[in-house]
């Protein structure tokens, strides 16, 4: 199997960035403790859904930006007769695109929401957990 330059590239990009929330993970722990993998493990879940928490806010912001675009476009249909159908044409992608960006994390929440509902024991919602005991001793 031959690789190629870009996929070796790529692996070290993975690599790199596995090590590097590592470290961001370490970085808030004061020197001369000692690491454990339980407390790498929260700190991986947290940093995750910190950068979840950002990619919904930059969906949302995005979306109503398309959909002002859209207005503007929309704004501009009468101006001359031979662009006409172009204003109109972006102007309902952009409309079309905003309103996806807009509904797609409160879909997502909802199916969560959904699905997950009654999980677990006694209708509790199952969550993350570190356990802080050795799985090796059992």
């Amino acid at each position: 199997m031959k690789m190629n330059i870009p996929s070796i590239k790529k692996f070290l990009i993975g690599v790199f960035l596995l090590t590097l929330t590592c470290a961001i993970s370490y970085a808030d722990t004061p020197s001369g403790t000692v690491h454990k993998f339980g407390e790498w493990a929260q700190g991986i879940v947290t940093f995750f859904e910190q950068i979840k928490t950002f990619v919904q806010i930059v969906a949302t912001v995005v979306g109503m930006w398309f959909v002002y675009s859209a207005l503007q476009l929309f704004r501009k249909h009468h101006t001359t007769q031979g662009t006409q159908g172009e204003h109109v044409k972006h102007g309902a992608g952009h409309l079309v695109l905003g309103v996806f960006l807009m509904c797609l994390v409160p879909a997502i929440q909802m199916l969560q929401g959904t699905i997950s509902k009654n999980m677990g024991q006694d209708g509790a919602t199952k969550t993350f957990e570190v356990q802080d005991e050795n799985i090796f001793s059992k």
